[in-house]
């Protein structure tokens, strides 16, 4: 009697274009003959073992296009073959993202975004959205065949943006998804120079506005970084405060500048001294 294939289980998907196929022997087989094919059951066009003896066969050069492949394994017993029939799907591998980072904080509002070629891909979409995973009202590529895509206009409040890349392999879309950050930059203290000794004890404090910014918070303390037990502003959106009373002792002053971006309060750290 005959006996079926055992690997690669029929009816998988191969892991790769080489492939070793093992089948029991059977009882009363004298000679076996393992055809692949790719143009229908019973085609033997990608490989012919002929007659052999042992019970594997190791098989190179298949395609890795994701389409069906046709196994026929032949027995030979008391000189008739019989044989049994089998399909499996070609390798394949869907492209991945590989620039920016994924997972990481996007620098700017544009972004070229690159990815591999995968095995077996004939077109790719990529699609960035912010409304959630698989969503693209920022940018959709439409089928493309190049590995990359330039996407500018991109939001820098600091969101979390999704993006999804298909791969079209042998007919069907395949995709993966990622999330990155979209940039956003806290402000940044600019007068008085951070650094210098102050010139009264009235100042007005000036930040830069930021990106993706929608308030501020400057502290200013003597006790250490971080303190504001000489001012606090409490949130404003204004880029300027002007802080009175300050210290005239020549002291070590502390700055906070807090900015508030996609409801996550950032700052930076600055010191100065009292005149």
């Amino acid at each position: 009697m005959t006996k079926p294939l055992t690997s690669p289980t029929p009816g998988s998907t191969l892991t790769s274009s080489s492939v070793t196929f093992q089948w029991t022997a059977g009882t009363g087989v004298t000679q076996y003959v393992l055809g692949i094919g790719s143009t229908g059951v019973g085609s033997y066009n990608l490989y012919n073992s002929t007659p052999i003896t042992a019970t594997q066969a190791s098989v190179t050069g298949l395609p890795t296009n994701g389409e069906t492949l046709y196994a026929r394994l032949y027995s030979l017993i008391s000189g008739t073959w019989q044989y049994h029939d089998y399909t499996y799907t070609a390798s394949a591998t869907p492209a991945v993202l590989t620039s920016p980072t994924p997972g990481s904080t996007l620098t700017s509002s544009s972004a070229t975004f690159q990815w591999t070629a995968g095995s077996g891909v004939t077109q790719y979409v990529l699609g960035i959205g912010s409304t959630g995973v698989g969503s693209y009202d920022l940018y959709n590529s439409t089928p493309i065949t190049a590995t990359q895509a330039s996407v500018t206009g991109l939001p820098i409040n600091g969101e979390t943006l999704y993006a999804r890349l298909y791969s079209l392999i042998n007919g069907t879309w395949q995709y993966h998804d990622y999330t990155y950050t979209a940039s956003a930059t806290p402000a940044v203290l600019t007068s008085p120079t951070p650094g210098t000794a102050l010139t009264s004890s009235s100042v007005t404090f000036q930040w830069t506005a930021g990106t993706g910014v929608t308030q501020y918070v400057l502290g200013i303390g003597s006790t250490g970084v971080g303190s504001y037990d000489l001012y606090n502003s409490t949130p404003i959106t204004a880029t300027q405060a002007t802080v009175t009373g300050l210290p005239t002792n020549g002291e070590k002053l502390y700055a906070r500048l807090y900015s508030l971006i996609n409801g996550a309060w950032q700052y930076n750290d600055y010191t100065y001294t009292a005149q």
